[in-house]
């Protein structure tokens, strides 16, 4: 009977000239690099080949599976829907031949440069306990893109802000995150008075772009009436402690990385204001993903309780 009901479900599908595995592989391409020149390596004829691919499959399921934006080609919700049903077709197959191989897994993780080099990098010795013969890719990246990724498979694990998961994806708490000033003690203001006074004339280091971390600061600043004068922009925090510790900028930075700097040469400035900074971290995974490899479900609160401080 199931079979039955699987042919009569699948037949109409399966018997269209759009759908193809090679069709779902160019998708896949294209969703990875975000453009069909890059997918198809800037290879004239193989741009032609993905255009034609991606066009059929649209035509074939009846769903329009990208936006153009900024350039890129954006999956759609269906596209993203897709893009995560392919990959773990593509990763079921996979695991199947590892498994007759007796070959390791992987686990593809997402997350900010500060969160691996703080909660991920130094645990990596037990992650390889807990899960031996796996293999960890780590993807370096903000947040909404971590949540992208998780949605189009394209990861299995990321660490991302609470208030970024979507329904879909499963999430475990794993901790508190509070900023704090740092200012090198040549450039702290002499008689200051604490507050957002501080950042009055003081060269600062800040984030590129203009993510939640940014939008927020920038309202703080500008209710307060504060006039932040950015000296220096980078794309992590990490890289905006870097810029600190050569004595010319102050920067806002994660209470962990502001401890890790020497209180002779450093002033951390607990600002009460930027409590509207802090966030909550989760680990995240997509109930897709979890579903169609157990692996994932099973490696997931081993992850959590080794990252967790």
């Amino acid at each position: 009977m199931f079979h039955d009901y699987l042919i009569m479900k699948m037949d109409p599908l399966l018997s269209s000239k759009g759908v193809s595995i090679d069709r779902l592989r160019a998708f896949c391409a294209v969703v990875e690099t975000g453009s069909v020149t890059v997918a198809a390596d800037r290879d004239p004829s193989r741009q032609s080949q993905f255009s034609r691919q991606i066009t059929e499959l649209e035509d074939a399921l009846g769903v329009k599976l990208f936006d153009r934006i900024n350039r890129r080609l954006v999956p759609t919700d269906a596209g993203r829907s897709l893009a995560l049903m392919t990959r773990s077709y593509f990763e079921g197959l996979a695991e199947l031949c590892r498994v007759g191989r007796s070959t390791g897994d992987a686990i593809k993780i997402a997350a900010g440069e500060s969160i691996f080099q703080e909660l991920v990098f130094p645990r990596l010795s037990r992650m390889r306990s807990a899960l031996p013969g796996c293999r960890f890719v780590f993807e370096n990246c903000p947040t909404q893109e971590a949540v992208q990724r998780l949605k189009s498979g394209r990861v299995e694990v990321g660490i991302i802000r609470d208030n970024a998961a979507t329904d879909d994806l499963e999430t475990s708490f794993l901790t508190r995150v509070s900023y704090r000033l740092v200012v090198p003690r040549q450039l702290l203001p002499q008689g200051h008075s604490g507050g957002l006074d501080c950042l009055r004339g003081l060269p600062m280091a800040i984030l590129r772009g203009g993510g939640e971390f940014a939008r927020t600061l920038a309202t703080v600043t500008e209710t307060a009436g504060v006039t932040v004068i950015p000296a220096a922009e980078a794309d992590s925090f990490g890289a905006l402690q870097e810029l600190v510790r050569t004595g010319t900028v102050a920067a806002i930075l994660p209470e962990w990385m502001a401890k890790a700097l020497t209180a002779d040469r450093f002033a951390i400035v607990q600002i009460e204001e930027f409590e509207i900074l802090d966030r909550s971290l989760v680990v995240a995974s997509h109930t897709r993903t979890k579903s169609l490899r157990p692996f994932i479900d099973s490696a997931v609160p081993k992850l959590v309780s080794i990252w967790r401080p």
